[in-house]
């Protein structure tokens, strides 16, 4: 991981930010040129991902919701046992 930010720094691609940054955690965001560079694979990522939806149709996606939202539930459920 430590390669890819270091890379992406070089190429002018991410930069640092204090705003971000707490106490030893370092925060990097994209920097304007990475924010170019992102925009068309993040929108093409996101038609794929709208014509998924439009195929899964609105039940399915009901479903779906519905499920993810109580995977979640039961994985805070065994994080909070394991902290006890």
């Amino acid at each position: 991981m430590n390669n890819v930010i270091t890379r992406m720094r070089k190429d002018g691609l991410l930069e640092y930010s204090s705003a971000h940054s707490i106490g030893r955690e370092k925060a990097f965001v994209l920097s304007e040129k990475g924010t170019g560079y992102i925009a068309p694979l993040l929108a093409s990522l996101e038609g794929m991902e709208t014509g998924a939806l439009e195929l899964l149709g609105d039940e399915k996606l009901a479903m779906l919701t519905g499920l993810l939202s109580d995977y979640n539930k039961a994985l805070c459920t065994v994080m909070e046992e394991q902290q006890e």
